[in-house]
């Protein structure tokens, strides 16, 4: 949950295989923002919000790096990501116009978002 993490998974030399999908911004808070509030985005898309290099942060914590760019290449990188005894981060990079679909449903009552019941999954 925190880039604290990794520095516990080099020091333990725990085999954990990250994959961050990487679309340019939180895709979840612009689905809603297109969904709720007309594309009106805020703090959720470059170039208001920088993100820092996953390449680097990698370099950092001695993690290796792969980049999947091209759905083609989906099959070869993971087989190297997955078939070695030691940590790696697997950067996928993702339309930045992906839409993502919610799981439970959220709907606008007097101007407000009211999440879903879990049970209308």
């Amino acid at each position: 949950m925190n880039i604290q993490e990794l520095e516990v998974v080099r020091r333990l030399k725990l085999p954990i295989k990250f994959f961050v999908i990487n679309n340019g911004g939180y895709g979840s808070i612009v689905n809603t923002q297109n969904k709720y509030f007309e594309g009106h985005y805020v703090g959720c898309k470059e170039p208001d919000l920088t993100l820092p290099s996953l390449k680097k942060i990698a370099d950092v914590y001695d993690l290796k790096y792969y980049l999947l760019e091209d759905e083609k290449d989906v099959q070869s990188t993971c087989k190297q990501a997955l078939s070695g005894n030691e940590a790696c981060l697997v950067e996928v990079i993702e339309s930045a116009d992906q839409e993502t679909v919610m799981r439970v449903g959220s709907k606008m009552v007097d101007g407000k978002p009211v999440s879903g019941s879990f049970s209308d999954v």
